[in-house]
């Protein structure tokens, strides 16, 4: 990493910018050139501490085709970002989350509410609830991304 002093390796930490940033930037393999789409997005870390992204969209289309074909994806998040700037310099404060996973189209109707109440529970918290029904969740293309590897920085004002 160019700047190390940057980096933030604490979970606790890494778990605080996941859950102040609102969307993910999916990138996902289509051939030469990658396609990139903005998500909303839920998470869990499970039992064995591995951080799960839930998100949701239609149930056709060229996000779940370019998964079908390849689930590789990676992602970056961006939160508490802001930009300052005097007569003599300029900085750019934010705190990132990067990373690479495995996407699965999920089918399984439990799984696919579990997804959306992750998604409902970080944008509009705990309180936040659903009642779905078996045709709601057949009309909602969900998709679990396993996190293999990730990384964290940020750029902060001294306090």
């Amino acid at each position: 990493m160019h700047q190390p002093q940057q980096v933030v390796t604490d979970r606790t930490q890494i778990h605080q910018f996941i859950q102040a940033g609102h969307v993910l930037q999916l990138a996902l393999n289509d051939g030469v050139y990658p396609y990139v789409v903005p998500v909303n997005y839920g998470y869990v870390f499970d039992e064995a501490g591995q951080l799960h992204f839930y998100v949701h969209g239609a149930p056709v289309g060229k996000k779940r085709t370019l998964i079908a074909a390849d689930p590789h994806v990676a992602f970056s998040i961006v939160a508490d970002r802001a930009f300052e700037h005097t007569a003599n310099s300029c900085t750019y404060w934010f705190k990132s989350v990067l990373g690479t996973g495995t996407a699965t189209l999920l089918t399984d109707h439990q799984e696919k509410a579990q997804a959306l109440q992750l998604l409902l529970r970080h944008e509009a918290g705990d309180q936040a609830h659903l009642d779905l029904t078996h045709k709601d969740l057949s009309h909602l293309g969900a998709i679990r991304i396993d996190v293999d590897q990730l990384t964290a920085k940020q750029h902060q004002p001294a306090e």
